[in-house]
């Protein structure tokens, strides 16, 4: 008997567990275009913000430290993401979601189609990059276009524009099943 009611409460609760992880992930769309700015910190990061709109109609706020090898110009030698954090608000129809991640690899790779030709002038940049958040990854795939203006001969970074539709795309991770539990008695005969 109390075996059973053991079972019952355990059921219970794995029940309300996928009920309650089902009513989080709801209000996370698998896509969003986003759009953002932000500015290049150092030779080696991207400090980034911005927002976005969801597959499914929810909203997206967004942030992200994007670290990376120093940036070519030549797009056969793309720079690798080395790391940074990326933290994202997911808001939908009910309480928002909040998704911190890191990066964990990807590439930064220079578009001579899309940047401008006269010294100084913008460069654009198009990002692949994957974060790993807690229950999920994530996908981060944008156009970074940097306004640049010369001052004295030398090229400055005014100001980053980030977009990409999808920008973001987020994936459960999938969880692990248990390891099967063996019969009483070691499965012995």
């Amino acid at each position: 008997m109390r075996r059973a009611l053991l079972s019952a409460v355990a059921a219970g609760l794995s029940a309300a567990a996928l009920l309650t992880t089902g009513i989080a992930a709801a209000s996370i769309s698998p896509s969003y275009s986003v759009n953002g700015i932000g500015s290049a910190v150092s030779t080696l990061e991207f400090r980034l913000v911005g927002n976005g709109a969801g597959s499914t109609g929810g909203r997206l706020s967004w942030k992200a430290a994007l670290d990376h090898d120093l940036l070519s110009s030549d797009p056969a030698s793309p720079a690798s993401v080395t790391g940074g954090t990326v933290n994202v608000t997911a808001h939908g129809g009910g309480p928002s979601d909040q998704l911190d991640g890191v990066f964990t690899g990807g590439t930064i790779t220079f578009d001579p189609a899309l940047s401008s030709t006269r010294p100084c002038g913008d460069q654009v940049y198009d990002v692949d990059a994957t974060a790993q958040f807690d229950g999920w990854t994530g996908e981060l795939t944008v156009r970074l276009t940097q306004s640049r203006v010369g001052i004295a001969g030398r090229c400055f970074s005014l100001t980053t524009r980030v977009s990409g539709d999808p920008g973001l795309t987020l994936t459960p991770t999938p969880v692990d099943p248990p390891p099967a539990t063996p019969p009483p008695g070691g499965g012995e005969f």
